[in-house]
C-alpha cells in the first residue's frame, strides 16, 4: 500500500471515530440515566487512546451510578478496568477486575 491511501483509510476512521463520539455524547445529553452509553464512549476513548479521558469519564459514570444497581456498578468498573490494562496499569486493571461481581464480566476480564 502506498503512503496516500494509507493515509487516507487512516482519515477515514479518525471521521468514523468523530462521529461515533458525537453520537454517544449526544444519546448522553438525551438519556443522561442509561449507565451503558457512557462505557460505550468509554471504550472508543480508550480505542482512541485518550486514557485519562475515558478514565475521568468511567469515575464520574461510577460516582453517578455506583450505587443505583450492582450492573450498572459492574459494567463501569469492567470498563475503568479496561482503561487501566489498556494504558499499562496492570495492578490499577487488576484492582477494578476483582471488584466485578458479573460472572460473564469476571470471564472477560481473566
Amino acid at each position: 500500500m502506498d503512503k496516500d491511501k494509507l493515509k487516507a483509510e487512516r482519515d477515514e476512521k479518525q471521521k468514523a471515530s468523530e462521529k461515533l463520539m458525537h453520537q454517544l455524547i449526544q444519546e448522553i445529553d438525551d438519556d443522561p440515566d442509561n449507565y451503558h452509553t457512557y462505557y460505550d464512549l468509554g471504550a472508543l476513548l480508550v480505542n482512541l487512546k485518550s486514557y485519562s479521558q475515558a478514565e475521568e469519564l468511567l469515575m464520574k459514570a461510577m460516582g453517578r451510578f455506583g450505587d443505583k444497581s450492582r450492573q450498572a456498578k459492574d459494567t463501569l468498573t469492567y470498563g475503568l478496568g479496561n482503561v487501566y490494562y489498556e494504558a499499562g496499569e496492570y495492578q490499577k486493571a487488576i484492582a477494578q477486575f476483582t471488584q466485578v461481581k458479573d460472572k460473564k464480566l469476571q470471564s472477560d476480564a481473566i
